[in-house]
């Protein structure tokens, strides 16, 4: 069974490479090469998390046999008027469609009911079909369009948490 637990400062590394093949996975031959290449370079990821580890977000992973398989951060402040918001969350490709991301969003749900979060937004690319596709089966409505680094991008939103718990 996968342990979802805190981050440590010492899981960088780890999260900048589920990071970066999550983004290689869902975005190669979408996005332009020199794009993707700076988004999925792990030792420029790896140092970005550590220099911004304290004032971006929780870490959270998802650790199975000892690797980690799966990141998720929450927001200290949403961007949109909801509780909570996940600001990250990237599982290893190899996990893809095992129920990990349905894992990890649910442990994240649990955290934010303890801490009386109702609601939850995430943001992802419009090209980002694997990830779309994922939030709108767990229940996620798409409540806005905008724009990120230039590429045309969407907020889900659930307004009841409560069935993202896996009690």
């Amino acid at each position: 069974m996968p342990e979802f637990r805190r981050a440590l400062f010492e899981d960088s590394y780890a999260i900048a490479t589920v990071l970066c093949s999550a983004w290689a996975f869902a975005y190669e031959g979408i996005l332009p090469k020199e794009f993707l290449s700076k988004m999925t370079d792990v030792e420029v990821r790896a140092s970005k998390i550590q220099e911004n580890w304290e004032k971006v977000s929780r870490n959270f992973v998802l650790v199975e046999d000892g690797s980690i398989v799966a990141f998720a951060g929450l927001a200290y402040q949403p961007t949109l008027a909801v509780d909570a918001e996940i600001s990250s969350l990237y599982v290893r490709p190899e996990g893809s469609r095992k129920g990990l991301g349905r894992l990890v969003v649910g442990e994240l749900a649990g955290v934010l009911r303890e801490e009386g979060a109702k609601s939850l937004c995430i943001h992802t690319l419009e090209a980002n079909k694997i990830g779309r596709s994922f939030y709108t089966k767990i229940g996620g409505v798409v409540v806005q369009h905008d724009v990120w680094e230039g590429f045309p991008a969407v907020w889900y939103q659930w307004s009841d948490i409560g069935g993202l718990i896996h009690d």
